[in-house]
């Protein structure tokens, strides 16, 4: 199946309310859509929010967690989305996996193009 090309653009951002989006997945996933929405740490501070990224290379999906509140993301692979997501819930429930220091935008790092 083709994908259909978008004509004039993307619609224009709504505030959709915190937890709607996900509400479906909470049971499957409960500690990935926690850290994904979680506006607060336990002591009441304000928290950023973590993104989630898929992509498809080589073959495999690809997920990158990214704790934008300490800095880091991580990593997963998997053939299906239910095994990324439950690898991901598996990490976030253990407190393992290989957390990867952000760098900062524009830093050099061995990647990219070269000017």
């Amino acid at each position: 199946m083709a994908l259909k090309k978008p004509v004039g653009g993307h619609p224009g951002k709504t505030a959709i309310p915190a937890g709607v989006l996900l509400e479906t997945e909470r049971g499957d996933f409960p500690r990935l859509v926690e850290y994904l929405e979680a506006t607060t740490w336990e002591d009441g501070g304000r928290r950023e929010t973590a993104t989630l990224m898929l992509l498809v290379e080589d073959g495999w999906l690809k997920g990158c967690l990214n704790d934008r509140a300490n800095g880091c993301s991580l990593w997963v692979s998997s053939d299906s989305l239910a095994g990324l997501m439950d690898t991901l819930e598996g990490h976030l429930d253990r407190g393992d996996g290989e957390w990867r220091v952000r760098k900062p935008f524009g830093a050099t790092g061995g990647g990219g193009k070269k000017r």
